[in-house]
């Protein structure tokens, strides 16, 4: 049924309870099904969303006792800021600070 998610249109991987602001994802999570994680995960859903009540996915993950969906959930963050790291990292050789940057003109 997981993999059968994955050939859904994008609303169901950003998908959130108008309610409570819960995705596919923190359901998954929640639910310890590992396999539903990695299939959302692999087909772009935010990790790092958060529910109303400031809650992420891997919050709801611990919660279900499923170490392989924290596991999973934790390596996506990873994955992730190492990524935004090394475009960082590629943009920071402009030493103006921000104010500096920001009144100057645009060619």
């Amino acid at each position: 049924r997981c993999r059968e998610a994955s050939a859904c249109d994008e609303s169901l991987r950003s998908f959130q309870e108008a309610g409570t602001g819960k995705s596919a994802l923190m359901a998954a999570a929640g639910a310890g099904s590992i396999e539903c994680v990695r299939v959302l995960l692999d087909g772009g859903a935010p990790w790092n969303a958060l529910d109303r009540a400031g809650r992420c996915a891997g919050e709801y993950a611990v919660e279900s006792g499923s170490q392989a969906c924290v596991d999973a959930l934790v390596e996506a963050g990873v994955a992730a800021q190492l990524v935004f790291g090394a475009l960082g990292d590629e943009s920071s050789s402009d030493d103006r600070s921000s104010a500096e940057y920001l009144s100057s003109p645009v060619a």
